[in-house]
């Protein structure tokens, strides 16, 4: 298993994150958007093949069934890679699974940081996380893991087979 590597860059967080106002060094910035994330939905799937001796590629998708324009921040999700500890992932007997991936802190993000989704519109991402967990050949739930940074909803686990 591969060593937790820590990578702090002094990270205030996304603004509409409480405490966090959007100001960097004092510096009052350019408004950047808001977290908007109310009533976005996060799927996660695998994506086959999945192989103990290849790659483990997982899907994450984040839908707005809602009727307004909602925003997210990507920090902390598959859309900026694996940095963090953002999926929940168990064995077949239910113990957790232990990320070993690096814990990266970031700057304030920019307005590149924001993903806007249109009602009705999607977007997806998929990422191998065999890097980040140790998947021998076996029966696995993996589930993401929302919260204040993006603003988005924690996803239902999914089952997945991991093969030779």
């Amino acid at each position: 298993m591969a060593s937790v590597v820590v990578l702090v860059l002094a990270s205030p967080g996304c603004p509409g994150e409480p405490g966090t106002g959007g100001e960097a060094g004092g510096k009052e910035e350019s408004p950047l958007p808001e977290i908007d994330a109310d009533g976005l939905v996060v799927t996660v799937r695998p994506v086959p093949p999945l192989s103990a001796s290849g790659a483990v590629n997982v899907e994450t998708t984040v839908r707005n069934p809602t009727d307004a324009t909602r925003t997210f921040c990507d920090y902390h999700t598959p859309f900026e890679g694996i940095q963090n500890i953002i999926f929940e992932v168990h064995d077949a007997d239910g113990n957790d699974v232990p990320y070993g991936g690096i814990m990266g802190s970031r700057i304030a993000p920019g307005p590149d940081a924001f993903i806007a989704l249109e009602p009705g519109a999607s977007r997806s991402v998929t990422v191998d996380i065999s890097g980040d967990y140790e998947l021998p050949v076996g029966s696995y739930t993996v589930a993401f893991k929302g919260g204040l940074v993006s603003g988005l909803p924690d996803s239902e686990a999914v089952s997945i087979e991991v093969g030779p």
